[in-house]
Parts: C-alpha cells; structure tokens; sequence
C-alpha cells in the first residue's frame, strides 16, 4: 500500500499529519522511487533514502515541499511534462521541483466565487496536449447534477479562458494525441 507508511517496508514513518488526497511517482534521480503527495493543507515529497542494513528494506524519508498549499479534489492535479498543476481552495498551484502559485488574473475570482465546494471532489483535470492545456472541469452553485463549466490553463501561451461545458470524465491518450471527455453536449 503506497499510502500506508506505517511498519512493513515503510521505515516506519508518518508522511503527513492531515488526510493524503493524491500521490503520484516522481523523478527521484538515484532517490527512485520517489513519491509526490498532496494532503488537505500540504504537498510532501517522499524519497528513497537507502536499505536498512538489518532487514534489507528500502528506507522512505518524507519532505515537506509546502505548508500553505491545498487541493480542490483526489481527481484535479494533473502532470503535463513533469509539472504538476492543480486549483486549491483558493488559488491555482504548480510543482516543478517547488510549489508556486501559478497566476490567473483573468478568471480565478469567476472560478472560486461560482464553484459549487459542497461538491469539490467532482473536480477532475485533464491535459489536452495537442493545444498545451490543462482543462478543469468544476460543478457550479445552484447547477444540479454534473460539472457545468470548466476552466482551462493554455501553458504554451502562459493564457487563461473559460467555458460554459458539462462533463463528467475525460482523459488524455498519450497514444493517440487527443483529449476525450464524457457529458452532455
């Protein structure tokens, strides 16, 4: 169990003090396996820091990366070229060997005024490759029922936009080079 770094071959260590959200392997160099993981309130780093002599296993050492950081849902960070991009409860993160604020001057009021956090865990990201976005898809107050509009990063032009969009799922295929989402039209 990645997420459960108590006794086994853990090291027996706590990686966070509040509810982990999200992990995801990392570049770790010759740390391998490393781990990102993001709680409620923080984003930790976990390395792999050597075997114990006696028993052979691999030794994990937590890092704390931030302390003021935060994550809308389990299903909204998305990895696009080995940075990480996800909203928090009330600003837009990226990791890319440090957390950052990544700047919206333009829609992030509209997104955390209208967005609906009774339902927050509905959020979900995607990458749209082709185009160099990132695509969050976000339930609305008062709009019963699937995510209704979605706000999208375009990295390639450093822009932000908006739209009006029901959708329920949606993935990237590296493969194939398109973006696939589910909902109404």
């Amino acid at each position: 169990d990645p997420f459960n770094f108590q006794g086994g071959d853990s090291g027996s260590f706590i990686a966070a003090t509040d509810k982990v959200i999200f992990g995801r392997p990392i570049r770790g160099g010759p740390s391998t396996p490393s781990l990102l993981l993001w709680t409620l309130s923080t984003v930790v780093r976990v390395t792999n820091s050597g075997t114990d002599a006696v028993t052979g296993n691999i030794i994990f050492k937590p890092e704390t990366i931030s302390n003021g950081s935060s994550v809308l849902s389990s299903k909204c960070v998305v990895e696009y070229d080995g940075f990480f991009f996800w909203p928090g409860t009330d600003r837009f993160f990226v990791y890319n060997g440090i957390v950052d604020e990544l700047p919206n001057k333009l829609n992030q009021n509209f997104f955390f005024d209208n967005i609906d956090m009774d339902r927050r865990q509905q959020v979900f990201g995607v990458k749209n490759g082709k185009y160099g976005e990132i695509w969050w898809f976000y339930p609305v107050k008062g709009v019963p029922g699937a995510n209704s509009r979605a706000i999208v990063y375009n990295k390639r032009e450093n822009f932000w936009y908006d739209t009006a969009i029901s959708r329920d799922a949606g993935t990237f295929s590296n493969n194939f080079g398109f973006l696939a989402t589910y909902g109404q039209p």
